[in-house]
């Protein structure tokens, strides 16, 4: 074991730097340090920093609603009546995201970022949230009408066949 000289933090001999601060045996600081931070320790409105390779963004990360991609309605219908259910559990209990940047909308050149985003970057992000919000919405409500309708079709040609069928008419 030695200590941190600049923490005072106990660290194992395995280990190069100090786990807590990044600081080596000889007190020289890594400048790319990034400690590890306990999920349990993050405020409930914490959201993840990134830095966007494909536009420059830096600042929080936006988390998605599954729900929010165009084609999600496009599947429904293409693989109804299955699917209508699968879809409408995904987006109601599910509640399933994945990270894009809120400036571009790209998902995978996206990279961690720490600091604190400046105030433009809060606004991009506050702007994109606000319209997943919106979009996850009125998609869920679009399912939910879809769904509706498709039930109150069901119904009715079983009905209609059910009492042509017992009554004779033809």
């Amino acid at each position: 074991m030695w200590k941190c000289p600049n923490c005072a933090s106990e660290v194992d001999d395995g280990f190069g730097t100090c786990w807590q601060c990044g600081t080596s045996q000889d007190g020289s600081q890594d400048p790319d340090f990034v400690p590890e931070i306990d999920a349990a320790e993050l405020p409930a409105d914490w959201v993840p920093r990134i830095r966007c390779e494909n536009c420059g963004y830096v600042g929080k990360v936006l988390l998605q609603h599954v729900g929010y991609r165009w084609w999600m309605l496009a599947l429904l219908i293409l693989l109804f009546p299955a699917g209508l259910l699968g879809i409408l559990l995904l987006m109601i209990v599910g509640n399933s995201r994945y990270k894009v940047c809120p400036k571009c909308g790209c998902d995978n050149k996206l990279k961690d970022a720490t600091g604190e985003p400046t105030a433009a970057a809060d606004l991009v992000w506050q702007v994109a949230h606000d319209a997943d919000a919106e979009a996850f919405r009125r998609n869920k409500l679009y399912l939910l009408l879809i769904a509706l309708a498709s039930f109150a079709f069901i119904v009715a040609a079983l009905v209609y066949f059910n009492w042509h069928w017992f009554s004779g008419v033809s």
